[in-house]
């Protein structure tokens, strides 16, 4: 009987191939879970990694079984004789996913990787080379429809992600602040203060200038080191838009002391899927058509997502104060006591900005500008509070809310600020006098133009920072004036010396670019020392309000320098990611720490990340939790201070809790995560949000 008659031949080689599909599929994509799983701690449950792998696998399963398909068919055409169909479906079947998984590991083994790395490249091919070799080896076992034991393969393959999401989950020991010898420092405060992107490859420059005078007198009356920072496997690229240091994560890390699978921060932003009970902690690179087949979305970064509990957390536990202004991801702002915060989002949001919520009144865009926004530029009369006041009519409540829909649109806003604070501030710092309709006086083939765009983009976050600076020095006098004593822990957050290195480093360092136009140069090569002068004279602000018994702890989250440097230009397309990002990331930030028990006019060792919560810890009496991989830098401390206050650990701070009434907030959504991820558009690290 030819093979047309009996179909037992077709049948079979049918089921075998999709076997060999199912298996191969099954590998990769719950190899990929396991990965993250293990590295990341990316799932919240065993539910939501087995989840995930299904589905990976629903989407895997059609792409491997085309592959083995063509594969088998080419391989029968060609009639070779080392390799059946069955076996060249094998090989390809085991190929796919240990090429894949084995490349993507060696890529964040070599990070920040460079395609232009001769080495980097050569490691990829021998493993590529090594998993044909392990492919082809396998594939001579020979395939036979043993499915029971191929099914018990694949289940294992699933159960895989979900054990150690299981085994890896973090269990934080009962707390009671009661249990804590807890050393008393008396009249003692910290102030910590993050600049990011500070490094001391301009800092020192500028302080032998005699520029930098709040800076060098810190560093003369206590320590400094190098800080180092740490890359995350999720952005192992070296011409990434961050070379892998990702500004949410190490902040994170800093004020939380903890790792990033612990505190669950790794990126500017999470994937949420319908199908997953939590949100996956960074952004996963799928297609828009795979997204879009997903439904899976980005949300921003907010202060409910981290899952340890951040400094000032700690310190309320002992009812201790804190003043927060402006530190990374602290919108929606909360707390349960003893804390004062102005979140990072008081500049452009229109809820939920300060905590306690009146403080919103005094230290909020929204109440101080969209008034005159709305009459300047749309001729219109805004309340701010227009959901309390026309809460009965129904008809002006929706005028208000189209007027508020409006500004936050961002066109009118940013007209409105470009005429006015920009303006003021571009001359203010860089001494350049910004034309606010200068997209209508250049042409974009025109230097200026591209001078004008950059020098918007950094008075926007000049403004930023000077407002923070205010709300800060305001809060403190205040503080003193009314108890007569500063907050046990502040912290503030100025982000102008990193925006300004990403935007302006070919004119502060032309030689490592080609074609830079001259005359910018010479206009624009001081702008990232008046960055850092502006800089500067904030830390000088902050150091009027502080006392004898102040530690000040300036760090910084990483450093800067060109973007060529790193061996590929940036990522992306359009017209801002070609002219307006020159600088990157460098692992080299600062840590500078002057106050009661610190070495004066010392250079320490090299010092990272890690080490910053429990320096603010132990020289406010606290002991070192298990949870925290850092050490005090002891190497800073005198031996006098150090014989009197030993460095002291326990178990642990316990788990982070959210008071209630905090996620009802987060159900009404940020009116500013369009801004966010437009800020974030600019810099190269999202894409642009569309009006809905």
């Amino acid at each position: 009987m030819s093979e047309r008659q009996n179909p037992g031949p077709i049948i079979q080689r049918a089921l075998e191939a999709i076997l060999q599909s199912v298996t191969g599929a099954a590998a990769l994509s719950c190899g990929f879970a396991l990965l993250v799983a293990f590295r990341m701690a990316a799932f919240s449950s065993f539910r939501d990694a087995t989840v995930f792998s299904v589905v990976l696998f629903l989407l895997a399963l059609p792409v491997t079984f085309f592959v083995v398909c063509l594969v088998r068919w080419a391989t029968g055409l060609l009639g070779l004789k080392m390799m059946t169909p069955a076996r060249a479906g094998s090989a390809v079947a085991w190929f796919m996913p240990l090429a894949a998984l084995g490349g993507l590991t060696t890529i964040v083994m070599l990070q920040p990787f460079s395609s232009s790395h001769p080495k980097h490249l050569l490691l990829l091919l021998l493993w590529v080379i090594v998993a044909a070799a392990f492919s082809f080896v396998l594939s001579r076992q020979g395939w036979t429809l043993k499915w029971k034991q191929s099914l018990g393969v694949v289940i294992s393959f699933f159960l895989a992600p979900g054990v150690v999401t299981v085994s890896s989950t973090s269990i934080h020991p009962d707390f009671d602040p009661a249990s804590v010898n807890r050393e008393q420092r008396d009249d003692h405060e910290v102030f910590l203060i993050g600049l990011d992107g500070a490094t001391f490859d301009v800092i020192d420059k500028l302080i032998a200038k005699g520029e930098l005078p709040n800076l060098a007198h810190l560093m003369e009356r206590g320590s400094h080191a190098t800080l180092m920072s740490e890359m995350a496997p999720n952005m192992p690229f070296a011409n990434s838009a961050s070379q892998g240091m990702r500004t949410p994560v190490i902040w994170e890390t800093i004020i939380s002391g903890t790792r990033p699978r612990d505190h669950k921060v790794w990126d500017f932003y999470q994937t949420k899927l319908p199908f997953l009970d939590e949100p996956i902690p960074f952004r996963l690179p799928f297609p828009s058509f795979v997204a879009r087949l997903l439904g899976a979305t980005d949300k921003p970064i907010y202060s409910t997502d981290a899952k340890e509990r951040r400094a000032w957390e700690l310190f309320s536990s002992f009812n201790d104060d804190s003043l927060v202004v402006g530190w990374v991801d602290t919108w929606p702002a909360f707390d349960t006591n003893h804390c004062s915060i102005v979140s990072d989002r008081a500049h452009y949001d229109v809820r939920a900005t300060t905590w306690p919520e009146d403080l919103e009144l005094q230290h909020s865009w929204y109440y101080r500008d969209f008034v005159a926004v709305a009459k300047s530029k749309l001729g219109k009369v805004f309340d701010p509070n227009f959901q309390e006041t026309f809460a009965e009519e129904p008809e002006a409540l929706a005028a208000q809310q189209e007027i508020l829909d409006t500004i936050m649109a961002g066109k009118f806003q940013a007209e409105w600020y470009r005429e006015g604070l920009y303006r003021e501030t571009a001359k203010e710092v860089f001494g350049f006098e910004f034309l606010p309709n200068y997209e209508e006086e250049f042409e974009k083939t025109d230097a200026r133009y591209w001078e004008h765009h950059l020098i918007a983009s950094q008075s926007s976050d000049l403004a930023r920072d000077n407002f923070f600076a205010d709300v800060a020095v305001e809060m403190l006098r205040e503080r003193k004036e009314v108890q007569q004593e500063l907050p046990d822990l502040s912290c503030f957050y100025f982000p102008s010396t990193d925006t300004a290195q990403h935007r302006l480093w070919k004119y502060y360092e032309p030689e490592a670019f080609q074609g830079v136009d001259a005359g910018a140069v010479e206009r624009l090569g001081d702008a990232i020392p008046s960055v850092y002068r502006n800089a500067d004279r904030i830390v000088g602000q902050l150091l009027e309000m502080a006392d004898d018994n102040t530690t000040i702890i300036v760090v910084s989250d990483h450093g800067g320098g060109a973007w060529a440097e790193q061996g590929n230009a940036p990522s992306g397309s359009g017209d801002v990611a070609h002219e307006g990002y020159s600088g990157n990331h460098r692992p080299n930030g600062v840590l500078i720490a002057a106050g009661p028990g610190i070495k004066q006019g010392f250079q320490a060792d090299v010092s990272d990340i890690y080490d910053v919560l429990p320096l603010v810890l132990h020289v406010s009496g606290l002991p070192i939790a298990g949870n925290m991989p850092g050490q005090v830098p002891v190497s800073i401390l005198e031996d006098d201070f150090l014989k009197s206050y030993p460095v002291r650990h326990f178990e642990g701070y316990g788990t982070r809790v959210l008071p209630e009434g905090i996620l009802a907030k987060l159900r009404s959504g940020g009116g500013g995560d369009r801004a966010y991820m437009n800020r974030l558009a600019e810099l190269g690290y999202a894409e642009e949000q569309e009006e809905e």
